[in-house]
């Protein structure tokens, strides 16, 4: 393990990452090398870029592993492109996340990683992937759920323990909070382009994410994020970096008319604004916001097009929610144990009811009951519980003005998946690293705050040594 070593990535390599990525964007629309959307699996150029590009990834990881995550971040969102030449869905950042996974374990039986350290979380996510495995057995339709059992691994085990292991030293942590916000910004400069060339109006972006709750829901996560870290800046020049990205992320979130991740910003951010005492703030935020509510249910439908619909609950959308959700409920009590099996909820939801439009339950919870029983939904309950719980304590122990503002970031954060995620089934899609990530964060940067008082005096005490006479006895 290399605690004493110098940080290997920084805030800067996550600038030059997104410097990157938009300059390679902008040539391809320039010179048109390929065309992502359309035939990206069976071009035979594009299928030859993923395997080169995934080898100079894997350089990348083997040479600088804390670099290699950081990209993992920017390759998260990439929700719709999946790896060629798999029958089942296998995105590009769940290959990497593995390739990840695998060189981690690796440089920790060579002592170069710290080992998996005990979280609050290890025992509930073990019981969890322990259900989801029973569910499996127990499944109506063994490829789905062999799928599901290793996209579950995936985010709840690979994911969470990578973030845990890897993130330990506080430059990693920066690099990681630049790298969240930067993507994020890149997310929603993309996602605003896409309103545009859709001709605006009633348009809804669907974004890198290939949905548009998808995409509601991640700048739902980033949005309440970053507004709890430009709170704890005192400097105005990062201050001001990160109201820009709340302004991008405003504004794409809105065009994606995505009403549970609208719900999702507005309680993540009033609830972390009143841990802060902000009490002014959700005043004029709570008139702002019924503002738009009355605007939106008197206003005549041709003068606010798509926010017409928004307060009426009656619509299509809705009662089809409903309907899942009484399908749900329906199959809990019939299969409370194990579920119908894990990835059965199509075939069984076709077989019973003759509704496949209804076999995903927008509900994170119901859908998890329904297919790997009740036991399996208490221990995603649970996770979210712990969760909270740890991290409300932390904010009130911690006398970090960094760490504090940090902490209830990651609330708000995770409140807001936790309440996107009433409306939507969003654990297996491109939304289960990033949910992992900020999942992770928690631990690691209170394993960082616990020690860093000691490595501080630990380099103290190394300066008072004269080294260049005594580097015999030092080993040096």
């Amino acid at each position: 393990m290399n605690d004493q070593t110098r940080d290997m990535v920084s805030p800067r390599h996550a600038f030059i990452i997104a410097a990157i990525v938009v300059a390679a964007v902008v040539l391809n629309s320039i010179f048109g090398f390929f065309n992502l959307e359309s035939g990206h699996n069976s071009a035979k150029f594009l299928v030859g870029l993923y395997y080169a590009v995934g080898i100079i990834l894997t350089l990348v990881a083997i040479l600088n592993f804390e670099l290699a995550v950081i990209i993992l971040i920017f390759l998260s969102p990439l929700a719709v492109y999946t790896f060629p030449g798999l029958k089942f869905f296998l995105t590009l950042s769940d290959v990497y996340l593995v390739i990840l996974v695998f060189l981690m374990f690796v440089r920790s039986n060579l002592r170069r990683e710290r080992g998996i350290p005990s979280t609050h979380l290890n025992r509930i996510i073990f019981v969890l992937i322990a259900l989801t495995v029973l569910s499996m057995i127990n499944s109506r339709d063994m490829l789905s759920g062999y799928t599901n059992l290793i996209q579950t691994l995936e985010f709840f085990v690979f994911a969470y323990f990578l973030i845990v292991v890897a993130v330990y030293k506080r430059g990693v942590l920066d690099a990681i909070i630049y790298a969240i916000v930067i993507v994020s910004a890149l997310v929603s400069i993309q996602g605003i382009l896409q309103y545009i060339q859709l001709g605006g109006g009633d348009a809804r972006v669907f974004g890198v994410l290939g949905h548009f709750n998808a995409t509601g829901s991640y700048l739902a996560m980033n949005l309440v994020f970053t507004f709890n870290l430009a709170l704890g800046q005192k400097e105005l020049k990062t201050k001001y970096f990160y109201y820009a990205i709340i302004i991008l992320n405003t504004a794409a979130l809105l065009m994606t008319f995505s009403r549970g991740a609208w719900i999702a910003t507005i309680l993540g951010i009033v609830l972390s604004a009143q841990i802060r005492g902000m009490i002014q703030f959700i005043r004029a935020f709570a008139l702002i916001v019924v503002a738009i509510t009355v605007l939106a249910v008197a206003a005549p439908p041709q003068y606010i097009g798509r926010l017409y619909s928004v307060p009426r609950v009656a619509d299509e959308a809705s009662l089809s929610r409903l309907r899942q959700y009484e399908i749900a409920v329906d199959t809990i009590s019939k299969y409370p144990l194990l579920g119908v099996g894990l990835g059965s909820n199509l075939e069984y939801v076709t077989l019973v009811y003759n509704e496949p439009q209804n076999s995903e339950i927008h509900n994170l919870f119901l859908h998890i009951g329904s297919e790997r029983g009740v036991p399996a939904m208490i221990a995603l309950v649970a996770i979210f519980v712990s969760f909270f719980v740890n991290i409300v304590r932390r904010i009130g122990r911690t006398k970090d003005p960094f760490f504090y503002s940090f902490y209830i970031a990651l609330f708000a954060a995770v409140v807001a998946f936790a309440t996107v995620n009433m409306f939507a089934y969003q654990l297996l899609r491109g939304l289960g690293i990033p949910f992992a990530i900020f999942l992770a964060l928690f631990p690691a940067a209170t394993y960082i705050e616990d020690n860093a008082p000691a490595e501080t005096e630990w380099a103290g005490m190394l300066s008072s040594l004269d080294l260049k006479r005594h580097h015999i006895e030092m080993g040096i």
